[in-house]
Parts: C-alpha cells; sequence; structure tokens
C-alpha cells in the first residue's frame, strides 16, 4: 500500500527526510542507510525515486554511494562543519553584540 502524503513530496522530501534521521542519529556518520529497496517500499515510492533521493544525499555530501555495498553516511556531516565564512560572519555577529553590551554599560 502507498503512503500517497509521502510520494507527493517526491525524491527530494524523501532525501529530507533521510537527512532528518541522519541529525536525529538514527544512521551515525559511518552507518550504512536501508537499501533502496527498503527505502523505495518504506515511502512507497519506485526504485527510481529512492535512487534519485540517495544520489540528492551524495550530491549534498551526506553520504557515499557504492555499488554493490549501498549508501553510507559520510564521517563529517556538511551541516555540522561550518565554513570559514560562516565562522567568520558568527565572529562578527559576537563581536557586535559584546560592543553594544559594553555600551549599555
Amino acid at each position: 500500500m502507498r503512503n500517497h502524503s509521502l510520494v507527493a513530496i517526491g525524491y527530494r522530501g524523501i532525501a529530507e527526510k533521510l537527512k532528518d534521521g541522519i541529525r536525529a542519529g538514527t544512521w551515525p556518520p559511518g552507518s550504512r542507510l536501508p537499501s533502496m529497496r527498503a527505502i523505495a517500499a518504506d515511502h512507497g515510492v519506485t526504485l527510481g525515486t529512492a535512487a534519485a533521493a540517495l544520489r540528492q544525499l551524495a550530491g549534498e555530501g551526506w553520504v557515499t554511494i557504492a555499488k554493490n555495498v549501498g549508501a553510507r553516511v559520510v564521517d563529517e556531516l556538511p551541516e555540522m562543519t561550518p565554513t570559514l565564512g560562516q565562522l567568520a560572519a558568527e565572529v562578527a555577529d559576537l563581536s557586535e553584540r559584546v560592543g553594544r553590551l559594553e555600551g549599555e554599560k
């Protein structure tokens, strides 16, 4: 039986749900994701849609895919590794906040 609410979200929605599971620790770094067949069955979609969701995750740097092995969560998750630009922006923001707080004294 197909879950039509999940079919409507397509491969991008499935990829987001898998990322949510990775973030939540369901699949920690280094672990294998369910097979394409299991993902397709769980979400009521075709193998092609499940494969597209995994390719989306691989393209975004969340997983690596190896033939006959499946998808494995990368050791360093993309959103958990800030870029230098993100860190610089955070430092600038914090510096500005400290300046405002010091000015209120």
